[in-house]
């Protein structure tokens, strides 16, 4: 699910408070309501359960006007990211699409694991729950790095990324995140 709302090119500047009551105020006057600003917003597909990270640019909104935004994408979730023009749309590929790039990784890792005797189900389970911790870790401040160091016996997890390393994964994912931003601006 993306829904963007596109932004306006001005807007004239917002007061600086709201009266609860009556509305906004601007030089004393109790019913001032600013004029609309539209924003340029992207909740990311996680929206559908709760836990989508929402990417906004509101450059054109007064301080006032920011918390009433916020709320409003909060409904969907808990995450809104405030971004600027510059970074934007480098910023939508990676909340946005990197669920889709991701999915082709875990949809590898799924085929090797039924190859090896895994029923699909039971591997996507596993998957999900690793990946789900992988992203709690990260939250925590632990590396990509740590990941990778963190060794089981018998050498699988060299074995392993030196295998995805050699057919140049990481390069292939950089080039698309850098291809499908470059989309956005087209």
């Amino acid at each position: 699910m993306a829904l963007e709302i596109f932004e306006l090119d001005t807007c004239e500047e917002s007061p600086s408070r709201k009266n609860e009551t009556k509305g906004w105020t601007k030089d004393g006057d109790q019913d001032y309501y600013p004029p609309p600003c539209v924003v340029r917003a992207t909740p990311n597909m996680a929206a559908q359960i709760g836990k989508p990270m929402t990417i906004e640019r509101n450059d054109m909104l007064h301080l006032a006007q920011q918390g009433d935004l916020v709320w409003i994408f909060k409904i969907l979730g808990h995450v809104v990211k405030h971004i600027d023009a510059d970074g934007f749309d480098a910023a939508i590929m990676l909340a946005g699409s990197s669920m889709a790039l991701l999915s082709v990784a875990l949809d590898g890792l799924l085929d090797g694991s039924v190859k090896k005797g895994r029923k699909r189900a039971d591997a996507l389970d596993l998957a999900a729950h690793a990946t789900l911790g992988m992203a709690e870790m990260f939250r925590t401040g632990v590396q990509l790095a740590d990941f990778q160091e963190c060794f089981v016996t018998g050498g699988s997890t060299i074995t392993g990324l030196t295998t995805v390393e050699s057919a140049g994964v990481r390069g292939a994912f950089a080039r698309g995140t850098i291809d499908g931003t470059e989309a956005l601006r087209e």
